[in-house]
């Protein structure tokens, strides 16, 4: 709440509904530099079949910023967001050609600092969920912006217990992640949830990693390939399914099942674990997987497939 000073006592300031996205839209597009110190690079850029509301570009950082706009609560936010990290990290030539044709720069990719680019919310309004969700370690902000008679009042939501703004020009220091849990993941606990973030903080270096999130899963795969490793989220426990072949070392046994792939020499075997035991091991098991992922592309499967039915005639 706002509050003016009036004849020495402060009457509180009537807010104006924003009535469109628009409005939204062009209050902060027209403003980015103010509010955020971002530079305008386009309005509702499109790629692949999304069509972005503001690409914007953090000269400090060296970094792609993308806002949404939203003038209600929207439950699939998040899922937005994460869907937003993936085309920059999977498009990064079309991010960078849009920008130096904009600003006539000459950037190349590797000038780039593609770990802290990160998507923006703007909204009057989040649900409870999203804003617990807003301090994970994630590249996605939530900005809340309220309208007054020639005062806008924008604040970002940053803290998980009671969800109280922070004043617009702090930062945060966060890393790409794909820990959003809160309308997936029913069955994780704190302890599982640790577990599994143990293992991302090392994923997350691998290269062309895509995460895919399902109701109570996250499988991650070298860009479109075959998944890696899979994570299924248990209530006192976490099972990891990776890809395993016949040389694969299994000395402390704790490969404690395999189903064997349709592709040649490949199975998928299953770990289960309780806590932080064993965790270089594993480590190990998905980097080999991970390997074995990187020659099985789409088309290798598809041709795989073509050729076992030709066997089979």
């Amino acid at each position: 709440m706002l509050y003016k000073k009036k004849h020495n006592k402060y009457d509180q300031l009537p807010e104006t509904k924003i009535h469109l996205e628009r409005d939204i839209h062009q209050i902060i597009e027209k403003n980015l530099d103010t509010f955020f110190q971002l530079d305008h690079i386009s309005t509702e850029f499109k790629i692949g079949s999304s069509r972005l509301d503001t690409l914007a570009f953090d000269k400090k950082t060296k970094s792609f910023v993308i806002l949404e706009y939203k003038k209600r609560v929207d439950d699939g936010l998040f899922d937005q967001g994460l869907g937003y990290l993936g085309l920059l990290k999977d498009h990064k030539a079309n991010f960078l050609v849009e920008y130096n044709a904009k600003r006539n720069r000459h950037f190349k990719i590797n000038d780039i600092n593609w770990e802290k680019s990160k998507i923006i919310f703007v909204s009057p309004n989040f649900n409870k969920n999203q804003t617990q969700a807003a301090t994970l370690d994630l590249n996605i902000e939530l900005w809340q912006i309220r309208r007054y008679d020639g005062i806008i009042d924008l604040s970002e939501i940053a803290d998980q217990n009671d969800a109280h703004s922070i004043q617009k020009n702090k930062t945060k220091d966060t890393k790409l992640s794909q820990n959003y849990y809160e309308d997936h993941h029913h069955d994780r606990t704190p302890k599982t949830f640790a577990l599994y973030e143990q293992y991302r903080n090392k994923l997350n270096k691998f290269d062309n990693v895509v995460m895919n999130i399902g109701k109570k899963r996250v499988s991650m795969s070298f860009e479109s390939n075959i998944h890696f490793v899979v994570f299924y989220f248990r209530k006192t426990k976490l099972h990891i399914q990776v890809l395993t072949t016949p040389k694969t070392s299994n000395s402390r046994k704790l490969i404690h099942s395999t189903k064997k792939m349709k592709l040649p020499n490949l199975s998928h075997g299953l770990l289960t674990i309780t806590d932080h035991t064993d965790f270089e091991y594993i480590l190990k098991l998905i980097k080999a997987s991970y390997e074995e992922s990187l020659p099985i592309t789409q088309s290798f499967i598809a041709n795989f497939a073509v050729e076992s039915r030709k066997s089979e005639i």
